[in-house]
């Protein structure tokens, strides 16, 4: 395998990789000092357990709409349904706040996009 057609390849995987990050349809928000007081006077649900250990949030969009995903400190998750709980203060501040994975999918389809098509061309180049 010539460095060329490796570099393709990569190409490849990355394409699928950014289609998969298009895909979750989520915005994340992580948790930093900054916001961190402001997270905890948004929590107003007992639903939510260990707030000082809250690492990221993951808000669902398009088919995943109402799912919050909270990542703990030690590795763990935990998903909760938005409908039925006082939350929607804290779902506010993540939309406004948030990144999101549908624009980072984007991009990172893009960049992919056009380094498969130079390598490509490269290597038909050369041939």
């Amino acid at each position: 395998m010539t460095k060329k057609s490796f570099y393709i390849i990569v190409s490849i995987i990355c394409i699928i990789i950014s289609l998969n990050i298009f895909v979750r349809e989520s915005i994340i928000l992580n948790v930093t000092p900054n916001n961190n007081t402001i997270i905890k006077s948004l929590i107003n649900d007992p639903v939510i357990d260990n707030i000082n250990d809250i690492t990221k949030f993951e808000l669902g969009e398009g088919w995943h709409a109402g799912q919050l995903s909270i990542y703990y400190s030690n590795g763990t998750m935990k998903d909760i349904h938005l409908y039925g709980t006082n939350l929607y203060e804290l779902e506010k501040y993540i939309y406004e706040n948030g990144y999101s994975l549908d624009e980072l999918g984007k991009i990172f389809f893009i960049i992919s996009i056009i380094s498969f098509i130079i390598f490509f061309i490269l290597k038909v180049r050369t041939k």
